[in-house]
């Protein structure tokens, strides 16, 4: 059964376990370019403001272009690294700094999970909002999928995904909205709240996703518990 309540409540438990480092992960995964599909990671816009007059904003918008490229390029990696790290809270093992660049050796094929995922979302938008929103919710468990197993191919997550959110996108939506409420809060902060709410958030998913791979197993690997 689909408890979100205590889904969330143990993932703050181990959140409080490890406050200040998941904070520090989250924050350094972020500027990485970790959270979010590619659409969200263009912040410049190439128009005749491209080389206005004033020699300063050129070199600030250069360098903005730049980490954007950096993290469109890094940022899929870094979001299996944090997703890696995030399962190693939960099962209360050892989670060093490093666990955020454990999966850079499958640099490429993070990369294109997360081309394939905006391409499949986008495609699905243009139709209307809530078939984005639906496709969304039923490809996001594939970035866990893969940190989990880094041998499981692009296609192969994403339909494992498809197969462990199928009956569950209601609730996984729901989840969704009910840090609705912490992220309004966070924006009168100026944002800063937001440095304990994505990794509580993050944990939370993250223990969504086991609980989903524990159904997903009963359902279809009874007798195999342990591997895709």
């Amino acid at each position: 059964m689909f408890d979100r309540v205590s889904i969330k409540i143990f993932a703050k438990q181990r959140f409080e376990e490890t406050m200040g480092l998941s904070v520090l992960v989250c924050f350094v995964a972020g500027l990485l370019g970790a959270n979010g599909y590619l659409w969200n990671n263009s912040r410049s816009n190439f128009t005749k403001e491209w080389f206005p007059e004033n020699y300063l904003i050129s070199v600030l918008m250069l360098f903005i272009v730049l980490i954007s490229i950096v993290q469109v390029l890094v940022g899929p990696a870094a979001e299996l690294g944090l997703n890696h790290y995030s399962l190693k809270v939960l099962y209360g093992e050892p989670v060093p700094f490093g666990l955020l660049f454990s999966r850079f050796e499958i640099f490429l094929k993070a990369l294109g999970l997360r081309l394939f995922m905006t391409l499949f979302i986008f495609l699905w938008t243009l139709l209307l909002i809530i078939p984005g929103i639906i496709a969304g919710i039923k490809y996001s468990m594939a970035p866990f999928i893969m940190a989990d197993d880094p041998n499981v191919g692009i296609r192969e997550a994403m339909n494992i995904s498809k197969a462990m959110t199928d009956g569950y996108k209601t609730e996984l939506f729901v989840m969704s909205l009910s840090f609705l409420g912490w992220s309004i809060l966070c924006l009168l902060t100026l944002g800063i709240g937001y440095l304990w709410l994505t990794p509580y958030k993050k944990l939370s998913f993250t223990n969504t996703y086991l609980h989903l791979r524990n159904f997903y197993f009963h359902k279809f690997y009874p007798q195999q518990p342990s591997a895709y």
